[in-house]
């Protein structure tokens, strides 16, 4: 291994409120091939096999300075994110889902006639990562572990697992009588607002995932709906759905004098972030009240049905946008009776 000093020249305006300390540090050493090693997929593959924190990951903030090499390499850069870790396959710190993450490391790009490995790829907000890091724990820095191979996007890092449909596993997705599914990645309380941020729409509210367009939420009048769950379909096949509880507001009860009744609603997003579906997750109420019966959801490979409790009147959502296909059926064979005619 050869070492390169990467000093920043200058830090740019000052990061958010809370991570000051982890965003602006002025000197960082780090250590990279020396420049006549070739590295090979063997080399990749034990340095992911052997890194202490491997986890998927959502990049929700970016900061680069130029930084100088010891010999000049001219284009260097360090690199400062901040990550919230969506999925873990090993940590050596004890990472869980929801778990907050600084990365720190300098970029040093090839230079022409210069034999060295690739590069650790610049990290892009909002983009997802199986991630094989080294660092920590709490507020020290995680650092990349293999390389050019040490973030790898969750789309590719996925591509081995095959969906079935729409919906590849339906027992991983939540429902009103199961909110935390064995397998399910959920997000609440202060993470989620990595994920999701509700915000002004057409004069009323919608949501913002990943930064993307407002999607309309359904409100009880004027009320501003609060996110209160996110699941994801992160570490699943991209053509798992991402769910999102919100509160819509509440409404009085029936009989009326027994206080308000808080709904709650479940918006559904297919794997481009776009709306399926809105519907009734639960009416929750007040402790002297008896809670109405819950919604019945029946997730299915491509649908949901959404079932009232009393009325037993069912909503469909179709997940593939289509019916599932129908089989194609052979002609049946002749009998042997007409053959021999």
């Amino acid at each position: 291994m050869f070492l390169f000093a990467l000093v920043a020249r200058s830090a740019d305006a000052a990061p958010d409120a809370g991570t000051a300390a982890q965003l602006t540090p002025v000197n960082v050493t780090t250590e990279v091939h020396a420049p006549n090693a070739i590295v090979t997929t063997d080399d990749y593959k034990h340095m992911q096999d052997t890194a202490p924190e491997v986890v998927t990951i959502r990049v929700a903030m970016v900061k680069t300075q130029a930084a100088q090499t010891e010999d000049k390499n001219p284009g260097a850069l360090l690199v400062e994110a901040r990550a919230v870790v969506l999925g873990v396959t090993k940590s050596a710190t004890n990472l869980t889902v929801g778990s907050v993450i600084y990365l720190q490391y300098g970029y040093i790009p090839a230079m022409p006639g210069v034999p060295m490995p690739p590069a650790t790829p610049l990290v892009k907000e909002n983009a997802e990562y199986r991630a094989y890091l080294s660092g920590g724990p709490g507020n020290a820095p995680y650092m990349p572990h293999a390389g050019a191979q040490s973030f790898v996007d969750r789309a590719t890092a996925d591509a081995s697992i095959l969906a079935v449909g729409p919906i590849a596993n339906p027992s991983v997705l939540p429902t009103p009588d199961n909110p935390s599914p064995t397998g399910a990645v959920r997000v609440r309380g202060a993470a989620l607002d990595q994920f999701a941020k509700v915000v002004p729409f057409d004069n009323k509210w919608g949501v913002s995932v990943a930064g993307g367009d407002p999607i309309p939420l359904q409100t009880v009048g004027d009320a501003k709906p609060v996110l209160l769950v996110y699941y994801g379909p992160h570490g699943l096949p991209l053509t798992q759905p991402t769910v999102i509880i919100y509160q819509a507001g509440t409404q009085p009860a029936t009989p009326p004098g027994k206080g308000d009744v808080t709904v709650e609603r479940a918006l559904i997003l297919d794997g481009d972030k776009h709306r399926l579906g809105d519907e009734l997750w639960a009416l929750r109420v007040g402790n002297n009240m008896r809670p109405p019966p819950l919604p019945i959801w029946h997730w299915n490979t491509y649908k949901v049905d959404v079932e009232d409790p009393d009325t037993h009147a069912t909503k469909t959502i179709m997940l593939s946008g289509a019916p599932p296909p129908m089989p194609t059926l052979s002609p049946p064979s002749p009998s042997p009776s007409i053959l021999g005619r």
